[in-house]
C-alpha cells in the first residue's frame, strides 16, 4: 500500500487528437521523480508512464472512456 503524504507525480499533456466534436485521444506523461514511498519504509524507484486516454463529451462534461498505461523503466 502506498503512502499518499507528499505523493506528487508530475503530469503533462503531450498530445490531443480530436475525433469529431465529442471525442478525443489524449496522451499524458506522468513522472514519479521521487518514486513512490510505500508504508513500512520501502520505496519504488523513480519511473514514468505514458497514459493514452480516450475521452468522450457527455452532457457537457469530458469523461475518460478508456485508458492504456505504458510504464517506462526510469524517469530519466
Amino acid at each position: 500500500m502506498t503512502s499518499r503524504k507528499d505523493f506528487r507525480p508530475e503530469c503533462s499533456v503531450q498530445h490531443v487528437r480530436h475525433i469529431g466534436l465529442n471525442a478525443a485521444v489524449v496522451r499524458v506523461m506522468v513522472l514519479y521523480h521521487e518514486g513512490i514511498a510505500l508504508k513500512g519504509g520501502d520505496r519504488i524507484s523513480p519511473f514514468s508512464e505514458i497514459h493514452t486516454l480516450f475521452v468522450a463529451k457527455a452532457q457537457g462534461r469530458w469523461l475518460i472512456s478508456a485508458q492504456d498505461v505504458v510504464q517506462q523503466s526510469s524517469s530519466e
